[in-house]
């Protein structure tokens, strides 16, 4: 019993090492590594018996610590009460329209709530029984990669916003992966009054975020409460917003002449029947806008390559380009626009194994930035809406 009770407790030692950071990530693996030298030692003399006591108490602290991880994770409350389905209730009734902008986004450090929440959402039921393996995999990337440049872009976004809408719009900043979510600010907008809500998403196509986002506002059923909410469509199909991309590119790179430089548009993965994908097809014509752009600027054809974030597909189109004998490579991110932390290692990956001259300078530049390009497709759309109806 009490060897099962020891198994038990190691278990959930081990998992929390797994999850954990700094002195406690520390401490944890060292209490573990001395009860597991203790039971190899005298792994011979355990009995059957005991090795089933053993085996059972590793079960255990596995399904509690499933348990614990559930308490854990980030949980945001669909709220019903009075105060928020009748704002007007504790709050004087704003004329304003309540403007959300909507970023994906990645939370800028490693944050277990956060980080469970968001695997929760991306990974099936069955991948779901190895959680601490994935929550430990995050944990790495976080420790690789420095994160967060697309809060600072939002809030310049959001800023710059401010300046070109009417006084009679508010503006809030939401997020879908990291707090504040997207759902919390709209619960906020309702509580401070607003009756009309226009939902501005500043992601780039129809994703399987996008229609979360949208379900969700469907799902709200506010139109009886007397709260309308209106919702723009992604920037897919927006002409400022490729210009908005090149314009990073000529602002990033050093070469006078453009035929000196290749590109690589990262976007949506192809194969396996996904090109038919709405999403898909979306980030295609787009990024085939901005390489349009581009030729027209002066950038080569043949230099001008598409990717998905793929790392061998990456390195095949970086050993294309330096057939052309480029000076600079530029990797410009187009699908997910603020996703930093996995398309950062997967390009650098990929940056070593095509074993690229330290001659050519590589620029990996990710998503949106808040030049004027795309604060006047945001300002134009917002307009657009609020001149409707409501």
């Amino acid at each position: 019993m009490v060897s099962g009770m020891k198994a038990f407790i190691a278990s959930i030692m081990i998992m929390l090492a797994f999850i954990s950071i700094g002195i406690w990530e520390r401490l944890l693996w060292v209490s573990s590594g001395i009860y597991i030298w203790n039971q190899l030692k005298h792994l011979k003399k355990q009995s059957i018996k005991q090795m089933q006591i053993l085996l059972g108490g590793i079960v255990m602290g596995y399904i509690v610590m499933m348990i614990l991880l559930g308490i854990w994770q980030y949980s945001i409350e669909v709220q019903h009460s009075v105060e928020v389905r009748h704002p007007m209730v504790h709050h004087v009734p704003s004329e304003n329209v309540g403007v959300i902008l909507l970023f994906e986004g990645e939370s800028a450090t490693y944050e277990l709530p956060v980080v469970l929440r968001k695997i929760r959402e991306e990974e099936g039921l069955l991948s779901q029984a190895f959680l601490p393996l994935h929550l430990f995999r995050e944990k790495i990337r976080y420790e690789k990669v420095e994160r967060g440049s697309h809060v600072i872009q939002s809030q310049k976004i959001q800023g710059k916003l401010k300046e070109q809408i009417s006084s009679e719009h508010n503006l809030y900043v939401s997020y879908q992966n990291h707090p504040p979510f997207f759902e919390e600010v709209v619960f906020e907008a309702i509580k401070l009054g607003h009756s009309k809500l226009l939902i501005v998403p500043v992601i780039l196509s129809e994703n399987e975020g996008f229609l979360q986002t949208t379900d969700f506002v469907r799902n709200l059923n506010l139109m009886q409460e007397g709260i309308q909410i209106k919702t723009t469509y992604p920037l897919w199909d927006s002409d400022l917003m490729a210009q908005s991309f090149l314009q990073q590119v000529l602002n990033q790179t050093q070469s006078q002449r453009q035929d000196n430089i290749g590109v690589i548009l990262l976007g949506e993965e192809l194969g396996q029947g996904r090109e038919g994908l709405q999403y898909v097809k979306q980030d295609l014509l787009f990024r085939q806008k901005v390489k349009d752009l581009m030729i027209n600027e002066g950038f080569q054809l043949g230099r001008i390559r598409f990717s998905g974030l793929d790392g061998k597909h990456i390195e095949r189109e970086m050993e294309k380009l330096m057939t052309y004998g480029v000076r600079e490579m530029v990797i410009l991110q187009t699908a997910h626009l603020d996703d930093e932390g996995t398309s950062r290692l997967v390009v650098e990956k990929a940056s070593k194994k095509a074993q690229v001259p330290y001659t050519v300078n590589i620029r990996h530049i990710i998503g949106f930035e808040g030049n004027e390009f795309l604060v006047r497709e945001l300002q134009q759309r917002i307009h657009l809406v609020t001149l409707q109806s409501w």
